[in-house]
């Protein structure tokens, strides 16, 4: 039992870890997209 516990837990960590990793990367991606259009109007 203890071992199931331990192994759903570690593979739901390993999920929120790339979760994350995919919500910075769209964060990172949206942010570059709205300062190119920002220099894009300005210039």
């Amino acid at each position: 039992m203890a071992t199931t516990v331990k192994t759903v837990v570690s593979v739901f960590i390993c999920n929120i870890r790339w979760i994350l990793i995919v919500i910075d990367l769209t964060y990172f991606a949206t942010s570059v997209t709205m300062l190119r259009l920002m220099w894009n109007s300005l210039f």
